[in-house]
């Protein structure tokens, strides 16, 4: 008769939650590219949240978290655009030329700022998967 080891199961959920969260990770930054992985990645932290250790809850909370901030922060900058002239009344826009630049100007400075913080983010919950330890913060909007 052999031992048992009641461990194994632990092991191999800690280790398949790490892989998981770690793949979420790398699709939230191909979601840069095509927003496909995005939605992947969230699907898949949804549908592992619930069944994985405590330490890896934290980071499919997070990958959420990160998701939605993201969609919120897209769907503004979508109506920024619009209302900021883009595809509008081509006279009109020649007419207040200045006003028009200046917005274009500050949501290009709000998106790269957006950017940095996506990827911190992103690169910041790859470290701790990586590292095997729990998200300290998983419901922050900073990082």
């Amino acid at each position: 008769m052999e031992p048992s080891n009641d461990n194994a199961d632990t092991v191999w959920t800690a280790g398949a939650g790490r892989t998981k969260a770690i793949i979420i990770y790398v699709l939230y930054f191909f979601g840069f590219l095509w927003i496909l992985p995005t939605i992947a990645g969230v699907i898949m932290a949804y549908t592992s949240k619930a069944n994985a250790p405590s330490e890896w809850q934290s980071h499919f909370r997070f990958q959420i978290w990160t998701f939605w901030i993201n969609a919120a922060v897209v769907l503004l900058f979508a109506y920024a655009v619009f209302w900021s002239g883009a595809g509008g009344d081509v006279a009109a826009e020649a007419s207040n030329r200045a006003a028009v630049w200046t917005r274009a100007a500050i949501l290009f400075g709000l998106g790269i700022v957006w950017v940095v913080w996506n990827l911190f983010r992103i690169i910041r919950g790859f470290g701790f998967a990586m590292d095997g330890r729990a998200h300290p913060q998983p419901a922050t909007l900073l990082w």
